[in-house]
């Protein structure tokens, strides 16, 4: 090989060398030092690279070539100042440190290589992406932390590759057990108990042989001998197909079961309670129905045998015994009917609440005829629930525009509207209204916002109310006071 040829292929891989280093991402330099006795005072830039010009937000032209820091400045106003002083700390002539430009918002790492007498090559590597990443990763985890501490969660992971078990620190607080080394596979089945640890096992036989993710409420006796419930569940890890881990969670449940029976305790003594409410009502209201009859029998065979020997005072006694016997007997058949609601039997069924309406209508009919009123109504659904009870609730509030309205010309209309599995009816009157001292009471049994002079037991809202609740719907009104009411109630259409 000729002089010529070797110097080509010099040349050629001299020209490798720097477009490599031209165009690698990595941040390049090298430079001098200037020292006084062994302290380093300046650094001057030799060479750096386009990657180095990027990451730094420098220009080659505006430091090759000049000493940082100037003359009578000090180190720590130089741009490079934390060079200078890294290389002024013992054994700094070879390190390599982790460090953030403020200047350009960039975490980078730094490699300083000696290469002769104070001359240096200076090595960026751009680690933000990583650094935040990682920064983003620890507060995750803390913040899982802090939310599995105040949810009384813990979390595990079984390495099938090592046969390994890790615990967080809280599946330790949960166990009553020293932050430590987690027990292995058959230590942690031993915390549960004799009744429940053939199910656990059988689960994670499934979850670790075949990827069987479970989830499960199991009873465990800590470290300390204290009983507690919890919930456990596990799903697998996969890599390229393969499982290799279980991971998931403790949760302790042990004052949510509690409460939870208690609870069940509580509904099931409130149902019996209710149960023997309803029962006595009807019992009493019907034993109460035979002497209200003797009661308005005998007061009107008293007025037929006297006849005309009656003087005025006592017409009007006899006037006031029937009028009382008259309403303790509606008050009856309201509270039957109250009592009723949440024993009654019929099953749900599909209907159209237009049909069931225009029923109402019709036992209305004479009624509505004698206070002149008006009756409309918009197209009318479907719904699933009992016919019977629905038809009664139509009736209560129709018959409320009616009774409670000082027009000469009553109007109510009634309405439907569909949305989101849900029916909202509402009936509108142009009646009295409701009196806004009274928007407490309104749904309350016996309550009336009228004198004696319309007659009602003050049952019909009440009944209104327990038939919704009963039919898992909602009841609401709107009122103004001298304008009229309009009574909403909403039902599941199925």
């Amino acid at each position: 090989m000729n002089k010529r040829e070797v110097d080509n292929n010099v040349n050629e891989s001299l020209q490798v060398y720097k477009d490599l280093f031209d165009k690698i991402d990595l941040g390049i330099a090298n430079f001098y030092v200037r020292r006084t006795g062994k302290s380093i005072k300046s650094v001057c830039f030799h060479v750096i690279n386009p990657s180095f010009e990027e990451l730094l937000q420098v220009e080659s032209a505006t430091i090759l070539g000049k000493w940082f820091p100037e003359k009578k400045r000090n180190a720590y106003d130089s741009p490079f100042h934390w060079l200078i002083s890294r290389l002024g700390e013992p054994r700094a002539e070879k390190s390599k440190f982790t460090h953030f430009f403020n200047s350009v918002n960039r975490w980078c790492t730094v490699e300083i290589i000696p290469l002769q007498t104070d001359y240096y090559g200076l090595i960026l590597t751009d680690e933000t992406e990583k650094v935040n990443m990682d920064t983003s990763i620890q507060h995750q985890l803390e913040v899982l932390k802090r939310v599995g501490e105040h949810l009384h969660v813990g979390g595990f992971e079984y390495d099938l590759l090592s046969h390994t078990m890790y615990w967080s620190d809280e599946m330790f607080t949960i166990h009553e057990l020293d932050i430590g080394e987690a027990p292995d596979l058959e230590q942690t089945l031993s915390f549960y108990t004799s009744a429940d640890r053939p199910k656990l096992r059988e689960a994670l036989k499934a979850g670790l042989v075949d990827g069987t993710p479970f989830d499960l409420e199991l009873e465990i006796i800590t470290a300390n001998g204290n009983k507690k419930q919890v919930r456990i569940f596990a799903q697998p890890i996969f890599r390229h197909n393969r499982l290799v881990k279980l991971g998931g969670g403790i949760l302790d449940i042990t004052v949510l079961y509690k409460n939870q029976h208690e609870l069940n305790q509580l509904n099931r003594e409130l149902e019996r309670s209710n149960k023997e409410l309803e029962e006595f009502a009807y019992v009493a209201s019907h034993d109460l129905q035979e002497p209200i009859r003797t009661i308005s029998a005998f007061t009107e065979l008293l007025v037929t045998r006297l006849g005309t020997n009656l003087d005025d005072k006592s017409q009007m006694f006899v006037e006031y015994i029937l009028g009382g016997t008259s309403k303790i007997k509606r008050m009856i058949n309201d509270l039957l009917a109250y009592s009723r609601v949440n024993t009654s039997k019929n099953p749900s069924v599909v209907f159209s609440t237009q049909t069931a309406l225009e029923n109402v209508l019709e036992l209305l009919r004479k009624k509505i005829y004698e206070h002149n009123a008006t009756v409309t109504y918009s197209s009318m659904p479907e719904i699933s629930f009992q016919q019977s009870l629905f038809e009664r609730l139509l009736m209560n509030l129709i018959d409320n525009g009616l009774k409670y309205n000082k027009s000469s010309k009553p109007k109510i209309h009634i309405e439907a509207l569909e949305s989101s599995g849900f029916v909202t009816f509402s009936v509108k009157d142009n009646g009295i209204g409701i009196p806004e001292i009274y928007k407490n009471d309104v749904f309350v049994i016996f309550k009336r916002f009228a004198g004696e002079e319309v007659q009602g037991s003050g049952m019909g809202l009440a009944i209104a109310h327990r038939i919704i609740s009963k039919g898992g719907g909602d009841i609401w009104y709107e009122s103004t006071e001298g304008e009229g009411t309009t009574f909403f109630f909403k039902l599941p259409k199925k």
